[in-house]
């Protein structure tokens, strides 16, 4: 009887070992499937945060007022300098919507934020308040400030071509500068 258990022992290891050869790569593919969905579900809920931030600071009463004078100057950049050079809280207001296209190239240029999905929310706005900073951005004395805005306007005049390659040209909800 000592004997006969001694013999089933290599047969039961050998078992063992090919079943663990066999479950040991199905179990890391499966952990690695898993390890995957959960990471894309984070991304998916920080850019879901992201927008919600965005478009919360996007509708404040502060960037509102700040749309309406960009809107309304009939020389932006004149109204920017005179306002910098007098050291006038006006300043804040009228470089606002500046610094939240540069916020919003930089979120997209560092893959924060989906190129697709800022082009849909704000593609139409980002080209309108474009031209009217086009003076600031396009000045060298100014280019720095606005990197990331220059970025975004590239990034999503491209994005605009696709959608057109594609047959999807999707007006922006974001209020563009009608004036």
């Amino acid at each position: 009887m000592l004997t006969e258990a001694a013999a089933t022992a290599p047969d039961l290891l050998q078992a063992i070992v090919m079943w663990a050869t066999i479950l040991t790569p199905i179990i890391l593919a499966a952990a690695l499937f898993y390890a995957y969905r959960q990471w894309h579900s984070t991304q998916n809920a920080r850019m879901a945060d992201i927008i919600l931030d965005i478009t919360a600071r996007w509708d404040s009463p502060e960037m509102e007022t700040s749309r309406n004078k960009v809107c309304t100057s009939l020389n932006l950049k004149q109204d920017i300098e005179n306002a910098s050079q007098a050291n006038s809280m006006e300043l804040f207001d009228l470089i606002r919507v500046a610094n939240f296209f540069d916020s919003l190239g930089s979120l997209t240029a560092e893959g924060y934020l989906d190129c697709k999905l800022c082009y849909n929310l704000f593609g139409a706005a980002e080209e309108s308040y474009y031209k009217r900073y086009r003076p600031i951005i396009e000045d060298s004395q100014h280019s720095k400030k606005f990197k990331y805005f220059a970025e975004l306007h590239i990034v999503l005049a491209k994005q605009a071509l696709k959608n057109i390659a594609q047959g999807s040209k999707k007006e922006s909800p974001a209020q563009d500068c009608k004036a």
